[in-house]
């Protein structure tokens, strides 16, 4: 028969310990995540990259209209500015679902971490390392929709955005 071990039980002294020494008290967290930018930077494509604001009610359906072209077969990333207020946020994961004639053809998941409050803006890219490719044939080619949410780990939803895409022979 296995033994049952208590949890341990932290007083408030714990937790103002913890402040102290520079860490976040668990009841710290829950902060405001504000979207600010949507970059799409290509490796193989010469030119700038692709920024759609996200600042705004008006930017989000601007960047949900307003298509931007991925080159069949190119190689890209997507890199998404934004800014922590009010206190800390733990456990942000990225989820990203995208469809083609409103068919859903792929979901992403990323857990990102936790982000400090700070006025400087933080960024995320996806993927952290390399390069995705965009899909290459008559089946990859079209128009596509994306719904991108950032959730905290307990499912409360911090900021979601929708963009479009289309993949063309270029």
């Amino acid at each position: 028969m296995s033994e049952s071990v208590d949890a341990p039980k932290y007083d408030e002294a714990y937790f103002e310990a913890l402040a102290k020494g520079g860490k976040k008290a668990p009841e710290e967290t829950g902060g405001t995540l504000h979207l600010l930018t949507l970059r799409v930077e290509f490796e193989d494509v010469p030119g700038p990259a692709v920024v759609r604001q996200l600042d705004s009610a008006e930017a989000l359906a601007a960047t949900k209209a307003d298509a931007f072209v991925l080159p069949e077969g190119c190689h890209y990333r997507l890199t998404v500015d934004f800014r922590v207020d009010d206190a800390s946020v733990a456990g942000v994961v990225y989820t990203s679902t995208h469809y083609r004639k409103g068919v859903r053809v792929s979901q992403d998941k990323l857990v990102l971490g936790s982000f400090p409050k700070q006025e400087k803006p933080q960024s995320v890219t996806f993927p952290r390392h390399g390069w995705e490719e965009a899909p290459i044939g008559i089946l990859g080619r079209g128009s596509y929709t994306a719904k991108a949410q950032l959730h905290d780990d307990e499912g409360k939803a911090l900021a979601e955005f929708e963009y479009a895409f289309d993949i063309r022979t270029v």
